[in-house]
């Protein structure tokens, strides 16, 4: 494959590895003797896959046959950030926590130009 594509690593829902790809989720079905890690999409009925091999994305398979299943990652950790910090500061209210990160969510995503 000829374009990087951004994925990161997570886990499932039960703990176990998986990689989030935009809004789909991919588990480990199979780590093959030349190297490459065959992963599949995390819902059942969807026929979508990916092959990696030494953390890069070398082909992508199939069609996702449901709904966006998650958060995209960088919204993912703005909502884990926003809640460490509510409960860290219980004097700050929600309103303020929230106005402080989106500010600094919206210089970032204009600095990645996203």
């Amino acid at each position: 494959m000829d374009v990087d594509i951004e994925y990161h690593w997570t886990q499932s829902q039960r703990g176990a590895p998986a990689l989030q790809i935009g809004t789909n989720l991919y588990r480990i079905q199979k780590k093959n003797k030349n190297g490459t890690i065959r992963l599949t999409c995390t819902d059942e009925r969807c026929n979508a896959s990916v092959t990696m091999y030494e953390d890069k994305i070398k082909y992508m398979r199939g069609i996702h046959r449901h709904q966006e299943r998650i958060l995209p990652y960088h919204i993912g950790e703005m909502v884990h950030e926003f809640r460490q910090v509510a409960t860290k500061d219980l004097r700050t209210p929600l309103p303020q926590i929230y106005d402080h990160l989106t500010k600094q969510f919206v210089c970032f995503s204009f600095y990645l130009n996203i």
